[in-house]
């Protein structure tokens, strides 16, 4: 239909009519995953349409290029398409639609783990929203710099920023932002640490929910599950958002629910059912062509075959996966490079292993980024040793590798791998030693070495 109406307009030379036309058809063709003709069409209106259009009818459809590109998980083209979309959406004033693509742009930045780029741009525009005096603007616009705090591990922040979004979405009454919104601040207190408050939160949401709020239910049941510390309680509150989620078919959320489960499982040592379950997830997201789970399931899996001592099967499992596979999950692309790294350590490819991690060793040193950068540091400390043993430059890294996972919050392992650096009765290795450091001017000054 779009299709004839699109031919009409040309016919009748009405410049508008067509492009408008080309924009609903994009939407039909991006619903139906036919991504060649999706950017077709976008390249054919990028030919004439800037010079044809008004600011209001470019905004439309940058947009639309700009959410087609971020399901693609081509994250810097997206941003570049929403920033122009923003700005001829101020050009005419179109207020909702300025927040909207700087919502998309922070949540893109977010995914590439840029925190700090994605606050400043939803402080910039929530500073826009009240200027014009639209609250339930504000408010969604705050909900999401809330979001991006507890992303980032700024708990404290979260808990202020929810908390006011929160009681600004109740006085307008928007209940499904509300719900949203509380189900974060909930996490942000729970993260925090103040778990009995998270609970009550967490309870009060359930009971005020409507029976077809289901996604959120199960939601509610995976942040228990997170946060609780009983085991038993841990798999009753994970079978139960399972069977929500696979009641409604969310079939994602059914994989991701299986993917936590797996994970808890490796994680106590029962490397042999996570193993299973991963296999499950991958062969069910298939069916769905999932390809973000099954991507996240194959790297997992694959951890769990280095853990047991299978390197060459993990590289394999990984084989047709590389960075690029991941887009704009940045996480994703981090932790296949170290489990890539940690295969090929263990199979004696020390120089791929070196290079696999040095991208993460490079990376901003966030409270969010040190855990993956501390077993970057751990692994290329491995590489040195088996090249030339324990050298100055071995103890450097495992005791840079050290100090982050205390900055973490992960003393357990870091006092693990600490042993290392203390040398035995029998050893006879002698290490020249200098006074360590503190953790802060140890982490200093490996940040200005590796910005020389």
């Amino acid at each position: 239909m779009f299709e004839k109406s699109r031919e009409l307009a040309e016919t009748l030379l009405l410049s508008r009519e067509k492009y408008m036309s080309m924009y609903w058809m994009t939407r039909c063709y991006r619903s139906l995953s036919d991504w060649d003709k999706v950017f077709e069409i976008f390249a054919e209106f990028e030919t004439h349409g800037p010079a044809e259009l008004e600011s209001e009818d470019l905004a439309h459809m940058l947009q639309a290029k700009g959410y087609a590109l971020k399901e693609r998980r081509q994250a810097l083209d997206a941003i570049e398409a929403f920033q122009l979309a923003e700005t001829y959406a101020r050009e005419c004033g179109m207020h909702f639609m300025v927040c909207d693509d700087a919502i998309q742009r922070a949540h893109i930045h977010a995914l590439l783990r840029e925190y700090n780029v994605a606050r400043d741009i939803l402080l910039a525009t929530l500073e826009y929203a009240r200027e014009d005096a639209s609250v339930p603007l504000a408010a969604r616009v705050q909900m999401n710099l809330g979001r991006v705090y507890l992303q980032s591990g700024d708990f404290p922040a979260a808990i202020v920023t929810l908390e006011d979004a929160v009681s600004t979405l109740e006085s307008i009454e928007d209940d499904q932002l509300n719900k949203e919104a509380r189900l974060l601040r909930a996490t942000a207190y729970g993260r925090n640490g103040d778990v009995a408050r998270a609970e009550v939160l967490l309870a009060e949401l359930d009971i005020s929910l409507d029976p077809w709020d289901i996604e959120v239910r199960a939601s509610i049941a995976l942040a228990r599950a997170i946060m609780s510390e009983d085991p038993s309680e841990v798999t009753v509150l994970h079978k139960k958002a399972r069977a929500l989620a696979a009641n409604d078919g969310r079939h994602h959320f059914v994989h991701v629910v299986d993917i936590n489960v797996a994970v808890m499982m490796a994680e106590s040592g029962d490397l042999e059912s996570a193993e299973r379950l991963l296999r499950s997830v991958m062969e069910s997201a298939e069916k769905f062509d999932d390809q973000d789970v099954i991507n996240e399931a194959r790297v997992r899996l694959a951890s769990i075959l280095v853990e047991v001592g299978r390197p060459d099967e993990a590289l394999s499992m990984m084989s047709t996966l590389s960075i690029a596979s991941f887009g704009d999950d940045a996480l994703g692309w981090q932790r296949f490079a170290l489990v890539q790294a940690s295969a090929l350590l263990c199979v004696g490819d020390v120089d791929e292993a070196e290079q696999s991690v040095t991208v993460i060793m490079n990376l901003d040193r966030s409270v969010s980024n040190l855990p993956m950068i501390a077993e970057a540091y751990w692994i290329s400390s491995q590489v040195e040793e088996k090249r030339n043993g324990r050298t100055l430059r071995w103890e450097r890294e495992l005791s840079a590798s050290v100090v982050m996972q205390l900055h973490a919050g992960n003393a357990e392992l870091a006092t693990e791998r600490s042993r290392d650096l203390v040398p035995t009765a029998a050893s006879g290795v002698t290490i020249p030693r200098t006074p360590l450091a503190t953790p802060d001017a140890l982490l200093d000054d490996i940040t200005s070495e590796n910005a020389e």
